[in-house]
C-alpha cells in the first residue's frame, strides 16, 4: 500500500480540485499500483484495485476465462466485452487483417483482437459462437473494463 502523508511544499496548498482528482485516479489506473490513500487537511481520498482490475497480470491462456458476456435486449445478441483496461488492436500488426470483420462467422475460442495492459498484448477470444454483428471499438482506441466490445448474434 502506497501512502502519502503530506503534500510537498512546492503545491502551496493542501486541497484537490475534481479535475485533479479524476487526473489522479486516471495515472492510478496506468500504472501498477494496487491501492493509494492520499490524506490532506480538506480531502482524505483511497484508491484500491480490486483482483479484476489486475487481470493485466494474467498470462494469456488465463485470460479467455475473465472476458465479460453480457446478454443484451435481444437474447440472441450477445455483448463481448474487455476483460482489462487497455489499448484495443484489430490486428496482430499495423499492416496486418483485422482479426475479424462484421457479419464474418465467429467460433467458440476464436481470437478477436487484442488488448495491450502495461506493454502485454493479451489475445482476446470468444466465448460464444455466431456471427459478428457490430464491432463497437475502433483500432488503437483506450478500452476499459467491462466496455463492450462486440456484438455476437449467437449460432441456432
Amino acid at each position: 500500500m502506497s501512502k502519502i502523508d503530506s503534500v510537498p511544499e512546492t503545491y502551496g496548498r493542501v486541497h484537490m480540485n475534481i479535475n485533479e482528482i479524476k487526473e489522479l485516479i486516471k495515472l492510478f489506473n496506468e500504472y501498477d499500483i494496487a491501492e493509494l490513500e492520499l490524506e490532506m487537511e480538506d480531502i482524505k481520498l483511497r484508491l484500491v484495485k480490486d483482483d479484476l482490475a489486475q487481470s493485466n497480470h494474467i498470462s494469456v491462456d488465463c485470460n479467455q476465462q475473465l472476458n465479460t458476456v453480457k446478454a443484451t435486449k435481444d437474447d440472441n445478441v450477445f455483448e463481448m466485452c474487455s476483460p482489462m483496461v487497455g489499448t484495443l488492436y484489430r490486428a496482430p500488426s499495423p499492416t496486418s487483417e483485422p482479426f475479424v470483420h462484421q457479419g464474418c462467422r465467429i467460433n467458440e475460442g476464436q481470437v478477436l483482437c487484442i488488448i495491450e495492459a502495461m506493454k502485454l498484448m493479451n489475445e482476446i477470444e470468444s466465448e460464444v459462437e455466431g456471427k459478428l454483428l457490430k464491432v463497437l471499438v475502433e483500432n488503437g482506441q483506450p478500452v476499459e473494463y467491462g466496455q463492450p466490445l462486440f456484438l455476437i448474434e449467437l449460432a441456432d
